[in-house]
């Protein structure tokens, strides 16, 4: 279930990866597919929040070192190190209420009653 190798080609919901370590697909090429609960994570942080679709093409290139979780033609979850020189990607937004719109001046209360 878990490969490692290299990436040989992106596209925005894909990886095709020749497989060096891990289970029966040693010395093949296998495409991975994404969706929407695919968690995909470089260095030490995640890219996406579940349920959230990444463009690949964002984070991996062909020659990238690659960990996946794979089942049925499909990555569960994509892991590859920082590059050299590499920043941690910033993590994402926590889903939450949208940004308020302009500010209401609020009622000014009386003091000293």
């Amino acid at each position: 279930m878990v490969r490692h190798g290299e990436v040989q080609e992106v596209r925005p919901d894909s990886l095709k990866v020749k497989v060096e370590k891990g289970g029966g697909d040693v010395g093949k090429e296998v495409t991975a597919r994404t969706t929407e609960f695919t968690s995909v994570q470089v260095g030490m942080g995640f890219v996406n929040r579940p349920g959230e679709k990444v463009d690949l093409t964002r984070y991996f290139r062909p020659g990238d070192r690659v960990d996946m979780l794979y089942r049925d033609g499909q990555a569960l979850a994509l892991h590859r190190d920082l590059r050299p020189g590499e920043q941690e990607p910033r993590p994402p937004a926590a889903p939450g209420p949208q940004a308020p719109g302009p500010q209401q001046p609020q009622p000014q209360g009386q003091g000293g009653q």
